[in-house]
């Protein structure tokens, strides 16, 4: 809890004790809110990290591996909360190697190698060509890495 002060003192949140009591419960990890950060697992510092990522609702939300480190059950609550996230209008930005998670929650997706912009598109459209992103990049960064 003490770093979510630190967050919206930052970020000049109002009422940082109910949103963060509605993130604490929301992915379960409210028996944890006194715990020092160094002392929390892995997963649930990735559920503090999601937290501070969105407590303030951000317009635009820039995030890197939103999934590593939550188990199944926890990946699909949270792939449910960006895809609604997006239905409000807002527009999230997401890095990710885990190339199937990207096709499955992404409208649209840029491939990027060796700081070289090698394409992008609409993942839609990707699929609907019978193609599926990880094969797609693979084909694209080794005709790069040829080149």
């Amino acid at each position: 809890m003490e770093y979510l002060y630190f967050v919206a003192a930052v970020r000049k949140i109002a009422d940082i004790e109910t949103k963060a009591e509605w993130w604490f419960d929301f992915l379960d990890f409210a028996d944890k809110k006194n715990v020092l950060c160094k002392d929390l697992s892995r997963g649930t510092r990735q559920k503090l990290m999601f937290t501070q990522a969105f407590i303030h609702e951000p317009a635009l939300a820039l995030i890197d591996e939103p999934l590593i480190n939550f188990d199944p059950i926890m990946q699909d609550l949270v792939k449910a909360y960006l895809a609604e996230y997006v239905k409000k209008g807002r527009t999230i930005f997401i890095s990710t190697h885990i190339l199937e998670v990207a096709e499955e929650i992404c409208s649209g997706f840029a491939i990027l190698h060796k700081g070289n912009l090698l394409h992008s598109g609409s993942v839609a459209t990707l699929v609907a060509n019978n193609g599926h992103l990880s094969s797609f990049f693979l084909s694209l960064v080794r005709k790069d890495h040829h080149v």
